[in-house]
């Protein structure tokens, strides 16, 4: 996961943390993808 990925509002609590990191793999590869140059 990419830390770019995570909004400083996710570091707030551990729940958020959670919320956050969840979302990210629920849409990586639509929303969220990674490019290699």
């Amino acid at each position: 996961i990419k830390y770019e990925w995570l909004p400083c509002e996710a570091f707030k609590t551990f729940e958020d943390l959670s919320i956050n990191i969840k979302n990210i793999l629920n849409y990586y590869g639509k929303k969220f993808t990674i490019t290699f140059a």
